[in-house]
């Protein structure tokens, strides 16, 4: 258990780091949203080329994609539900939030819980939640963007996203059964290794508590959980799992906000600090839940 919480610890650490050099005056808001973009454009590619050709869909973790399509869809219907009478940026955001499901969060419970069986069925759900996140969901945030000239250019911003490409080469690896080379592993490693800080970071920079965002944030937070739980609950019922299946699946319902939500807002000019917020009361409130789940 101790590793689990020294694999959260970065994570936590760097939120909190963020949020300090705002207050004292070190860091601004366009520095956070920097780091955010430095991890989209250049570290998150290569976590993906690292992460996704180890994916193999053996006939033991081969539901799982198609978990992961489902809780996707589900979050669209619901955030759509809950975002109706919001303005354009906070709808998106809220959307966002229930769309994205938060692997790298469950990974250390996962691991640490189920070891290597876990890890296979978490790497193929995120196989197929990946590919959602970058296409359809990067495709919603530049949709709402507030300038015209952004949307109008929807389908151009997806294409310039590089974890798209580092996606579909990642796959095709998988596919296949071919490694990645040596030489690009090695180059990919560092970058890949500085993403989760760099989001943590970044994030933090840009939280700004106030009482009204808090109160919306909560909202969102709690929300996100909930929705996600439940469709987690009713896969493990329909598909009658248990073990590895069901707490795979259980920790995954209840992991907080996406990180790439906060850099998708951040990116297209959305509601940034409810989403930073939300990020952050969510990490806390499922560093609880997965806890006593493990547990349990």
């Amino acid at each position: 258990m101790l590793g689990t919480f020294a694999a959260l610890a970065p994570v936590l650490a760097g939120l909190t780091c963020g949020w300090w050099l705002r207050h004292a005056g070190v860091a601004r808001a366009s520095d956070g949203r920097f780091l955010l973009l430095l991890n989209l454009y250049v570290c998150m590619p290569a976590l993906v080329l690292r992460s996704l050709p180890e994916v193999q869909l053996t006939k033991e973790v081969v539901v799982f994609p198609v978990a992961a399509a489902v809780m996707v869809a589900v979050g669209y219907v619901a955030g759509r539900a809950a975002s109706r009478h919001l303005q354009r940026s906070e709808a998106a955001v809220v959307v966002m939030a229930f769309m994205v499901v938060n692997v790298a969060f469950a990974l250390p419970f996962v691991e640490a819980v189920y070891g290597a069986a876990g890890v296979a069925r978490l790497a193929a759900f995120d196989a197929v939640n990946n590919v959602l996140v970058l296409t359809v969901v990067n495709g919603l945030a530049a949709r709402a963007n507030p300038s015209p000239a952004a949307r109008r250019s929807l389908t151009r911003q997806v294409l310039r996203t590089p974890p798209v490409y580092a996606t579909v080469v990642g796959v095709a690896l998988s596919l296949t059964n071919t490694p990645l080379p040596d030489a690009a592993a090695n180059l990919a490693s560092p970058f890949a290794a500085a993403s989760p800080v760099l989001i943590a970071v970044g994030a933090g920079a840009l939280l700004r508590p106030t009482r009204h965002a808090l109160g919306r944030a909560g909202r969102l937070a709690a929300g996100r959980l909930l929705v996600g739980g439940v469709v987690a609950v009713c896969l493990v019922v329909v598909l009658g799992f248990d073990g590895v299946d069901a707490g795979v699946l259980l920790l995954l319902g209840i992991a907080p906000l996406g990180f790439v939500t906060v850099t998708f807002a951040s990116q297209q000019g959305l509601d940034a600090d409810l989403a930073t917020q939300a990020l952050a009361l969510s990490v806390a409130a499922s560093s609880v839940l997965c806890l006593v789940l493990v547990l349990v």
